[in-house]
């Protein structure tokens, strides 16, 4: 897919687009093709993002290009590519990106569900952050003795936090955890 989307070029590959699209429908709660204020607002809080109306308002203001008051999947796509391109180097996460090649959109789904764990940025998660992820997804059963445990699991290097190397074991199947 090539699109200019607010003086970006974007060249996206189909993968690419897919994991988006995938993404998209998870804001999307009731799967009408749009994201409303209200959706994106249950998704942010459950991230542990404190937002009023106003801000949700905004920022959807800030991506609706067609103005009809909602995100669709274009303007989602386009605002997470132009994230993409504008990404900040530096950070661990974004050197893994660089380190397997700009294509490898897997690795790019990887480090962004690496990042909705890492709350504080960092480039570690915590067990306060997965319990709190966890509980906004309406996991409401887990506890912060269950989030320890899990990270007890997967970390290797014994600092009480998952890195994204741990992460991507975890999630690449090649962790010995359960979960």
């Amino acid at each position: 897919m090539n699109r200019k989307a607010a003086g970006f070029n974007l060249n996206l590959s189909p993968d690419l687009v897919q994991e988006l699209t995938d993404s998209f429908k998870f804001f999307d709660r009731n799967g009408d093709g749009k994201i409303s204020k209200e959706e994106l607002g249950t998704v942010v809080r459950s991230l542990g993002q404190k937002v009023n109306d106003a801000e949700l308002a905004r920022l959807i203001s800030d991506v609706d290009s067609n103005g009809d008051g909602y995100i669709d999947l274009q303007e989602f796509i386009d605002l997470n590519a132009r994230a993409i391109a504008e990404c900040p180097m530096g950070m661990d996460t974004n050197m893994e990106i660089h380190q397997y090649g700009p294509g490898d959109s897997m690795h790019a789904a990887m480090v962004s569900a690496f990042n909705v764990f890492d709350v504080d940025r960092n480039g570690y998660i915590s067990a306060e952050e997965l319990h709190r992820v966890l509980v906004g997804f309406g996991d409401e059963k887990v506890s912060l003795e269950d989030c320890r445990s899990m990270i007890e699991c997967v970390d290797e290097d014994g600092d009480q936090m998952v890195n994204f190397r741990e992460f991507e074991a975890l999630m690449g199947g090649t962790s010995t955890c359960v979960y």
